[in-house]
C-alpha cells in the first residue's frame, strides 16, 4: 500500500527547476519528512596517509585513494565547490551564504551552514578537513587539494616548456583533468557559474595551445579530426579556424583550406558584421601564394599518408529549384499576375495547397525565380516536421541571415520599441537589444510583436518589392501561426507578396478557418495543386524508359511528381500502389523506392544520413558528427557522398545541409532504429549544449531522449519554456508538459511538479488555450493540501477566473462557494477574495439570487481587515451590483467616490496586486457617466498591466476604452483601441471581450460609413454571443442593433433588441440606449405604438436615476415616437435631448438629436430652424468622423434647399 503523502507547508516563489535531497527546488518550500536519512553517508579517512582530492572540472566529487566518492545534495556540493576554489583561505560565513543561497540569503541561518559543514567533515572522515576559522570556514587538505590546482600547474609548466614535445605532453595531461563542463552540478549558482565559465575558457585556451604544439611537431594529419570538430563547435574563433586552415594546407588540401577561409569570412560578415582579423587575412594571403613559411621547419609533410583533396561541393540551388516545372500553367499565370500587380490592388497573399510531394515547393521555387528576375527581394523560410515547437522557426529561417546584413537605415520607420520587440525573436536585426520591458510587452500584448514583424516586411519591400515565402506551414509552431493569422487579418502594405504553402489535411481547425476567411475576404488567392496529367508528368521521366514503363510509373505515382521521380530513381518492379492507412502516408511503391536509395549507401553514409535526419532540418557537419558519434573528417567525406547522391543538399553561404525533401528526411529518420534515435537525440543535445546553444534548440532533442527522473532534462525543458513564454506561450506549454512527464511522482519532486503545473497553466492561458489552462489549474488544485490555505485560495481564484473567461459563470461560482465553505477563517483575506469572485461572477453572468449581498459581505470583512485593495474591489462590486439591479441611489455614488479615491492613492505596485479593479472601476464610472475619470483610470490600468505583464486585462481595457471614446465622439481613437482590443482578445482566446470588440467595431464602422465592414463584424459578433446572456452580450447587442439601424435595416435592429434588456446583464446607460434605439427602429418601421411604449420605458429609466445622458435618451426616444403625429413637439424633445447630450459630453448623440430635430422641424414647416439644426448636426458629425451621419445631414440640407427652391 502506498504511504500517505506527508503534510506540506507551501510558499509560492520562483527559482530554478531542480530537486534534490535537502532544498526545496522550485518555488514551493516543503516542511515535512521528505529528507532522506544520512546514516549511510560514506566516510573517507585520509589521516593515515590516504590521498584525497576534490574534483571540480566536471561533476563535483571526491577522489579518495583513486576511487570517486559521491557528494549528496545540491547545496553541499555548492559549499564544497566554494571552499575548494578558495582552498587554504578563510571564507566568511555571510559570504558563503551570499554565494550559495543568493535567492534567499536573508532567510538562510547559521544552523543550516553548520549542518552542511558537519556533513562534509563526515564525508572526509576527519573534523580538521573543514576548519571553523572565524569569521568563517577553511578547506584544509594537504598538497594539491583540487584538480583545478593540478591543471593550472601543468598548464603553466607546459606554456613555459621550450621543447614542443614536452609542451604537448604537459598540456595534454592538463586537458585530461577535464571530465566535462566544470562545476556541472552547481552551475545554477551565479558565482559558481562565473567560475565555470572561467575554467571552460581555460580549457579552450589550453586546447588551442596543445594544437599549436602538435602542429609545430608536424602532426597536422593526426590532429585534423579533432581540430575539425573543435572548429565546428567554435565557428567564430579565428585562432581555431586559422589552425584548421594551416592543418589542411600542410595536409595538401589547399582548396579546402581556402574554402574554410571563405566560410569564416562570410560568417563573420553575415552574422557579426565584422571582417576577419589581420592574422587570418595574412594567413589567407600566405596560402594563396603557397608561402614556404607555412611548412614547419625540419618536419617534412608525410605526403604518403595524405588523402587526395576532397571536391568542394557546388553551391546549393534555391529551395524548390530542380528539373523544369511540369504543368501548372494556370498557377504560373496567376503568380505572374500577382507579381505584376504587387502593391497595386491584387491580393497580397497567395496560398499554395496540396498533398505531400505534389509540387508546392517547386511552384514556390518558380515564384522565387520569377520574382528575382524582376528585381524583387525574395526571402524563404521553411518549417520542419521534427522542430515544430521551436518558436518562430520559419520566420527566423527566412529573415535571420538577411537582417544580419541589412542596413539599420532600412528600418528607420520602425520605432525603437518595435525594434526591441523584433529582436526578441530575431536577434540578428541591428538595433536596440530586447530588454525586460519589451518582454513584458510581449507577455501583455503579443499582437504588438506581430505588427512590428509586419513592419519589417513593409520596410524590406522598399523600393523594389518583397516576396516572402513560408513553406510547409502545416508544421509551423503556434507563434508563427499566430503571426500568419495576424497577417491575414492585417495584410502588409506596399509591394509585398506573402506566399504560404501547406498540406490542407494537416493544418489546425482554427488556422484553416483563418485561411478560408482570408480567401473569402479577397486578401488571399488560393492555388490548389492536383495530380499532373500523364502528358505533363512525362517530361519528368528518363528518356531511356519505354512508353509502357513510363505509363506504369505514372499510374503508380497517381500523378504526384515527387512520387514519380522517386519511382523513376529506383525503377521498381513492384505493382503496389495507393496510399497507406493515412491519407498523407507514402504509397508502398514510393516508400520502397526511397528505401532503395538508402540501401545503396555505405555504412558510414547511412549513419551520417540518420544523424542528419535526427540533428535538424538545417544542420552543420559538427552537429551531425556529434549526433552520429563519428569523427568530423569521416562525416565530411560521407556528406560528399550524400550530396553526390542528392539525398542532402548544401545550403548556400551557411555551411549547413538539408534533405532534398521533407518526406525523404522522414523516411531516413524512420529507417534508423528507435533505440539508436533516442541515443542520437541525446548526443545531439549534448553537442548543442557544448556549443552554448540556447535551451530552445536543445529542447526538441532532450524531449526525444528524455528519461524519467532526469533532473538536467527537466531544467533544460523549463529553461526553454521560460524563454518561449513571452513570444510563443504555446511552445512554452509544450516544453512544460514534457518536463512534467519525466518528473518522478514522489514527495521530493512535488515542489517541482507544482511549479511546472503553475507555469504551464499560465502558458496555456497566455496562448489562448483556456480550457487546457483550466484543466491544468484543476490538476494543481488536487495537489495543493487543504492546510496551505493561501496558495489554495490563489489557485481557486485563478481557476474561477479562467472559468469566467470561458463564460462558465455558474461553474466559477460553484467552485468559489465550495472552497469558501471549507475555509477555517470565513472573514480572512482568502475568504474576502473568494466572496468578491462570487460577486463578480454573479454580476458578469447575470445569475439570479443574492447578487448584491456578496459584495456587501466582502466590504464589511475588508474594512475589518483594513486592506484597501480588497476594500476598493468590494466598493466597485457594490456599485456594479447596484447598476445591474437598477437600484441606484446616493449610496452608489458614495461607494464609487470612495473607490476612485482609494485607487488614486495607490502606488502602481499596490494597484498591480488588484489590477482587475482598475478595469471594473472605469466600467462603473462610464455607467455613471464619469467619462474623463474612466479614461484616466483605463490609461493607468493599461500602463500598469504592461509593466507587470498581466495580459488577462489588456483586451478588456482596450474595449472599455473604445466604448468610452465612442461615447465622447472620438471615433478615430475608438477604432484604434478596438483593433488593439480585438487582436488581444483573439490571442487570449476570450470570447467575451472579442464579442464586445466586434460589436463596437460594427457600430463605429457604420458611423464612419463602412457599412460592409460593419455588417461583417456584426455577423462575427452575433456568432460569439450565441445564447449566453452575460455582461459582454448585454454590451454588444445595442451596438450591433445601432449598426443595423444606421445601415437602414430597422427590422433587423428591432429583431436584435426585441426581448428587451432584461434578457442580458446591462448597466443603466446601456438600458437607456437600448430603449432609445428600439423607439427609433419602431418609428422607422411605422409602428408608432411600439415607439411610444419604448419611449415610456426610457423615461421611466431616467426617472429612476437621472443623468444628462439617460435623460437625453429619454427625450430623443420621445422625439422618435412623436415625429409622425406631432413633428413640432417632437422637435422640441429632440432639441432638449441635444442640450442634455452636450452637457454630458456626448457629441455623436447630440448630433443625432440635432438631426432628428431638423427632420421634425422640416416636417412641421419650419425650414430655417430645420436648416440650422441640420448644419449643427453636420458640424458635430464632422468633428467626430461620423461620415455616414454627416452625409445624411447633408442630404437633408440639400433636400430642404431643393424644396424651398421649388416652392419659390
Amino acid at each position: 500500500m502506498r504511504a500517505a503523502r506527508p503534510a506540506a507547508t507551501l510558499v509560492l516563489r520562483t527559482a530554478a527547476p531542480r530537486y534534490d535531497t535537502i532544498d526545496s527546488p522550485i518555488g514551493l518550500s516543503l516542511n515535512g519528512s521528505c529528507a532522506p536519512s544520512w546514516s549511510s553517508t560514506p566516510r573517507v579517512s585520509w589521516a593515515s596517509g590516504g590521498f584525497v582530492r576534490v574534483r571540480l572540472l566536471g561533476p563535483i566529487d571526491l577522489v579518495a585513494d583513486g576511487r570517486p566518492v559521491v557528494v549528496a545534495g545540491f547545496r553541499r556540493k555548492a559549499l564544497l565547490a566554494v571552499l575548494a576554489l578558495h582552498a587554504g583561505e578563510i571564507v566568511g560565513t555571510e559570504r558563503l551564504i551570499d554565494m550559495v543561497w543568493p535567492d534567499k540569503a536573508g532567510r538562510t541561518g547559521l544552523n543550516t551552514v553548520q549542518s552542511h559543514m558537519s556533513y562534509l567533515r563526515r564525508l572526509f572522515g576527519v573534523a580538521s578537513a573543514v576548519l571553523a576559522s572565524p569569521p568563517g570556514y577553511r578547506l584544509n587538505l594537504p598538497d594539491e587539494p583540487t584538480d583545478v590546482v593540478v591543471a593550472e600547474r601543468l598548464i603553466r609548466a607546459g606554456r613555459e616548456a621550450p621543447d614542443p614535445r614536452r609542451r604537448a605532453a604537459l598540456l595534454g595531461e592538463a586537458l585530461g583533468m577535464w571530465r566535462g563542463r566544470p562545476l556541472l552540478d552547481v552551475a545554477q549558482v551565479p558565482w559558481l557559474a562565473g567560475q565555470a565559465d572561467r575554467l571552460a575558457t581555460l580549457e579552450s585556451e589550453t586546447r588551442r595551445a596543445l594544437i599549436d604544439a602538435r602542429l609545430t611537431l608536424g602532426e597536422h594529419t593526426a590532429v585534423l579530426p579533432e581540430l575539425g570538430q573543435v572548429a565546428a563547435q567554435r565557428p567564430f574563433d579565428e585562432q581555431v579556424q586559422a589552425q584548421l586552415v594551416l592543418a589542411l594546407y600542410r595536409a595538401g588540401r589547399q582548396a579546402e583550406a581556402l574554402a574554410v577561409l571563405r566560410d569564416i569570412r562570410a560568417r563573420l560578415v553575415t552574422e557579426l558584421g565584422i571582417d576577419p582579423g589581420p592574422a587570418l587575412r595574412s594567413l589567407e594571403e600566405a596560402v594563396l601564394r603557397q608561402d614556404p613559411a607555412l611548412v614547419p621547419p625540419a618536419v617534412p609533410v608525410p605526403v604518403s599518408v595524405v588523402p587526395p583533396p576532397r571536391p568542394t561541393p557546388n553551391r546549393a540551388q534555391l529551395p524548390g529549384s530542380g528539373p523544369p516545372l511540369a504543368g501548372r500553367a494556370g498557377q504560373v499565370a496567376a503568380l505572374d499576375r500577382l507579381l505584376a500587380g504587387l502593391g497595386a490592388g491584387v491580393p497580397p497573399v497567395v496560398l499554395v495547397t496540396g498533398d505531400p510531394g505534389i509540387g508546392k515547393t517547386r511552384l514556390l521555387g518558380e515564384l522565387a525565380r520569377r520574382a528575382e528576375r524582376d528585381g524583387r527581394l525574395v526571402l524563404w523560410g521553411r518549417t520542419a516536421e521534427f522542430e515544430q515547437e521551436v518558436p518562430f522557426a520559419p520566420v527566423r529561417n527566412a529573415l535571420g541571415d538577411h537582417l544580419a546584413e541589412a542596413q539599420p537605415a532600412s528600418f528607420a520607420e520602425l520605432s525603437t520599441e518595435d525594434l526591441r520587440l523584433v529582436r526578441e525573436v530575431l536577434p540578428t536585426l541591428a538595433g536596440p537589444a530586447a530588454d525586460e520591458a519589451s518582454r513584458r510587452v510581449l507577455t501583455a500584448e503579443r499582437y504588438r510583436l506581430h505588427r512590428a514583424l509586419r513592419g519589417v516586411l513593409e520596410a524590406l519591400a522598399q523600393p523594389a518589392g518583397l516576396v516572402f515565402i513560408l513553406d510547409d506551414v502545416h508544421w509551423a509552431d503556434h507563434g508563427s501561426v499566430e503571426w500568419l493569422d495576424h497577417l491575414l487579418r492585417h495584410p502588409p502594405r506596399g509591394p509585398v507578396l506573402v506566399a504560404v504553402a501547406y498540406r490542407p489535411r494537416q493544418v489546425s481547425g482554427a488556422f484553416r478557418q483563418a485561411l478560408g476567411r482570408a480567401s473569402q475576404d479577397g486578401v488571399a488567392e488560393v492555388l490548389e495543386l492536383g495530380p499532373l496529367t500523364f502528358a505533363e508528368a512525362d517530361g519528368l521521366l528518363p528518356v531511356r524508359l519505354d512508353r509502357a514503363r513510363r505509363r506504369r510509373l505514372y499510374d503508380l505515382s497517381t500523378g504526384n511528381p515527387f512520387y514519380l521521380q522517386a519511382l523513376a530513381r529506383a525503377d521498381p518492379a513492384s505493382d503496389s500502389a495507393g496510399p497507406g492507412a493515412d491519407d498523407d502516408a507514402l504509397p508502398p511503391a514510393v516508400l520502397s523506392a526511397l528505401a532503395a536509395e538508402l540501401d545503396a549507401l555505405t555504412p558510414v553514409e547511412t549513419q551520417v544520413a540518420w544523424a542528419a535526419a535526427v540533428a535538424g532540418d538545417l544542420t552543420e557537419p559538427g552537429i551531425i558528427a556529434g549526433t552520429a558519434d563519428l569523427p568530423v573528417a569521416e562525416v565530411l567525406g560521407a556528406l560528399d557522398g550524400l550530396v553526390a547522391r542528392d539525398l542532402l543538399r548544401p545550403v548556400p553561404r551557411t555551411g549547413r545541409f538539408q534533405f532534398r525533401h521533407p518526406l525523404l528526411r522522414r523516411v531516413t529518420y524512420d529507417a534508423a532504429g528507435a533505440g539508436w534515435r533516442v541515443a542520437a537525440h541525446d548526443r545531439a543535445a549534448a553537442v548543442l549544449r557544448q556549443q552554448g546553444a540556447p535551451a530552445i534548440e536543445q529542447a526538441p532533442h532532450v524531449e526525444r531522449s528524455e528519461r524519467r527522473g532526469d533532473r538536467h532534462a527537466v531544467g533544460i525543458l523549463r529553461e526553454a519554456a521560460a524563454a518561449a513564454l513571452h513570444s510563443s506561450p504555446a511552445a512554452a506549454a509544450h516544453w512544460l508538459g514534457a518536463a512534467l512527464r519525466i518528473i518522478p511522482d514522489d514527495v521530493a519532486a512535488m515542489p517541482a511538479r507544482l511549479e511546472l503545473l503553475t507555469m504551464r497553466a499560465q502558458a496555456l492561458s497566455l496562448g489562448g488555450r483556456l480550457v487546457q489552462s483550466r484543466d491544468a489549474l484543476h490538476d494543481l488544485l488536487r495537489l495543493v493540501p487543504a492546510e496551505a490555505a493561501g496558495m489554495r485560495a490563489e489557485v481557486v481564484i485563478n481557476c474561477a477566473g479562467t472559468e469566467r473567461q470561458l463564460r462558465r459563470h455558474r461553474e466559477a461560482n460553484a467552485l468559489l462557494r465550495t472552497e469558501l465553505a471549507k475555509l477555517a477563517d470565513r472573514e480572512g483575506r482568502a475568504a474576502v477574495r473568494m466572496m468578491l469572485g462570487v460577486a463578480s461572477g454573479r454580476i458578469q453572468g447575470g445569475l439570479a439570487g443574492d447578487g448584491r449581498e456578496w459584495p456587501r459581505r466582502a466590504l464589511r470583512a475588508a474594512r475589518r481587515l483594513g486592506d484597501r485593495g480588497l476594500m476598493t474591489c468590494a466598493l466597485v462590486e457594490c456599485v456594479l451590483a447596484d447598476q445591474a439591479s437598477g437600484d441606484l441611489g446616493e449610496h452608489t455614488g458614495d461607494c464609487l467616490d470612495e473607490a476612485a479615491s482609494l485607487v488614486d492613492a495607490m502606488p502602481d505596485a499596490e494597484l498591480a496586486a488588484s489590477l482587475p479593479i482598475a478595469v471594473w472601476l472605469p466600467a462603473a464610472e462610464t455607467a455613471h457617466e464619469r467619462m474623463s475619470d474612466a479614461l484616466r483610470h483605463l490609461d493607468r490600468a493599461l500602463e500598469v498591466a504592461r509593466k507587470t505583464g498581466q495580459t488577462y486585462v489588456i483586451g478588456g481595457v482596450h474595449v472599455l476604452r473604445a466604448n468610452t471614446l465612442v461615447l465622447i465622439g472620438d471615433l478615430g481613437g475608438a477604432t484604434r483601441a478596438l483593433e488593439d482590443g480585438r487582436d488581444a482578445a483573439v490571442l487570449a482566446g476570450t470570447d467575451g471581450p472579442l464579442c464586445a470588440a466586434l460589436a463596437l467595431r460594427s457600430q463605429t464602422a457604420a458611423l464612419r460609413g463602412d457599412l460592409e465592414g460593419a455588417l461583417g463584424s456584426g455577423k462575427e459578433a452575433l456568432r460569439l454571443i450565441g445564447e449566453r446572456p452575460d455582461y459582454f452580450s448585454g454590451a454588444a447587442m445595442p451596438a450591433l442593433a445601432s449598426a443595423h439601424l444606421l445601415a437602414g435595416d430597422a427590422a433587423a435592429c428591432g429583431d436584435l433588441l426585441a426581448g428587451g434588456p432584461e434578457r442580458y446583464v446591462t448597466t443603466p446607460l446601456v438600458r437607456s440606449t437600448w430603449f432609445e434605439t428600439l423607439a427609433g427602429a419602431a418609428a422607422a418601421a411605422g409602428d408608432h405604438g411600439a415607439a411610444t411604449g419604448w419611449a415610456d420605458r426610457a423615461h421611466a429609466e431616467a426617472q429612476s436615476w437621472g443623468t444628462p445622458r439617460r435623460e437625453g435618451f429619454a427625450e430623443l426616444a420621445r422625439a422618435h415616437a412623436l415625429r409622425a403625429a406631432d413633428p413640432r413637439t417632437a422637435a422640441a424633445h429632440a432639441l432638449t435631448a441635444g442640450r442634455l447630450f452636450t452637457v454630458g459630453g456626448d457629441r455623436i448623440s447630440s448630433g443625432r438629436a440635432q438631426l432628428a430635430a431638423g427632420l421634425a422641424l422640416a416636417a412641421g414647416g419650419e425650414p430655417e430652424q430645420a436648416r440650422r439644426a441640420l448644419v449643427m448636426a453636420r458640424a458635430l458629425f464632422d468633428l467626430c468622423d461620423a461620415h455616414l451621419l454627416s452625409a445624411r445631414a447633408s442630404r437633408e440640407e440639400r433636400r430642404l434647399g431643393s424644396a424651398a427652391h421649388q416652392s419659390g
